[in-house]
């Protein structure tokens, strides 16, 4: 049993000392409104992947309506 403890201490101690840093935050996105959601605002943002994802949300930000009868009867 303490054979078994040793290595998994020497590893946990080795992870725990490691220099490597954390991986940063992705960015924050911008809010979804008229300005923001402007091509030239779209254009302006850096990261490719947080522009589709904004760009995606801009596209779906319009309100449901209620749509005429068309002559139909439930």
């Amino acid at each position: 049993m303490r054979r078994a403890l040793l290595p998994f201490l020497v590893v946990v101690l080795v992870a725990a000392c490691s220099k490597q840093e954390p991986p940063a935050p992705p960015a924050a996105l911008p809010e979804v409104n008229d300005a923001n959601c402007h091509p030239d605002a779209l254009k302006a943002m850096p990261d490719d992947a947080n522009r589709k994802k904004f760009a995606g949300l801009c596209l779906r930000r319009g309100s449901l309506k209620k749509g005429s009868d068309q002559g139909l009867k439930p």
